[in-house]
């Protein structure tokens, strides 16, 4: 349920869809991938592991916050330098030295601060799965019950009402017939606050603690640990994926300012706005999506030559 195995979920089914429509091996294939809200957050996932297979990205009010997203890659940034300030030559000052042991020191004790904040989440969270979770699932049970309170809910993606139909609704309301949706979606939320059980996250913490002893650490940058901006600027910038964002003036649920936000970062990107439409374009304004959406494939994809 971890947001970080989407990219993992999704080129899986793309895999298996290829074994079942195989296309020509002269033909690399490339894949466009199109995320809405937190979905672009598991397309930017998808797409940065395979990053010379991708033709485009196309993120649709996606839920990413450029300036939380500078702060945290920040702190990651600060966090990798520490470590690698351990390694070096050893002809150093006795200045240098001492400069290296209290860095050394705050480095140590970071780690094992963000060891301990991460062990007492994943405490409370296996607390909330043996005591609350349950009472939780059975409360949406009875809630999804309640057309009224689906209603409540989508005007709230909505800029015009009148366009949320009882057809609309019940699509929404379909995914709730699979059995332990409501598990489900606790076990996301969940994984949101905390991946791993306690036991887990104790032993994990504990490794890195134990590398952080050591003189020298791997310093290759994890994309996985990197925020969602940051991989989307490798993807532009370095790999030179075509980026379009998609996002409604009147959106509730995304402000409209993250997308300008980051078309501000990534001088590439297309961003495309829409007049009196809110979180979900491609259901409020579904011809002017489509229209976008094939403006910038036919922009990016060249046509097969079949001669």
């Amino acid at each position: 349920y971890k947001l970080s195995n989407s990219g993992d979920i999704i080129n899986g089914l793309l895999d298996h869809l290829d074994q079942r429509t195989p296309i020509s091996p002269q033909i690399p294939r490339k894949t466009l991938y199109v995320g809405h809200s937190m979905g672009a957050l598991a397309a930017i996932n998808a797409a940065v592991q395979r990053p010379d297979q991708v033709a485009g990205l196309v993120l649709v009010a996606p839920a990413i916050t450029p300036l939380k997203d500078e702060k945290t890659q920040e702190r990651l940034q600060k966090r990798r330098l520490s470590s690698s300030s351990k390694g070096g030559s050893s002809a150093t000052t006795s200045s240098s030295m001492a400069k290296r042991r209290v860095s050394f020191v705050w480095n140590v004790m970071m780690t094992a601060n963000r060891v301990y904040f991460k062990a007492a989440l994943a405490l409370l969270a296996d607390v909330f799965d043996i005591f609350i979770k349950p009472f939780l699932a059975f409360t949406l049970r009875r809630l999804v019950r309640d057309r009224p309170f689906w209603i409540r809910g989508l005007s709230m993606a909505y800029h015009d009402p009148e366009k949320l139909t009882n057809a609309t609704v019940f699509q929404y309301q379909r995914p709730v017939l699979v059995r332990d949706w409501d598990l489900g979606l606790l076990n996301f939320v969940r994984a949101r606050v905390a991946p791993e059980r306690f036991v887990k996250t104790v032993v994990d913490g504990l490794r890195v603690m134990g590398k952080s002893f050591k003189r020298e650490q791997d310093q290759q940058i994890d994309r996985d640990e990197n925020t969602a901006l940051e991989k989307l600027k490798y993807l532009c910038n370095e790999k030179n994926v075509p980026l379009m964002l998609i996002h409604g003036n009147e959106d509730r649920l995304v402000p409209m300012e993250n997308s300008k936000q980051i078309a501000e970062r990534i001088p590439t990107a297309k961003l495309v706005q829409y007049e009196n439409c809110g979180h979900v374009p491609h259901e409020e304004v579904p011809a002017q999506f489509l229209d976008s959406l094939e403006a910038f494939k036919s922009d990016i994809i060249t046509p097969i030559d079949n001669k």
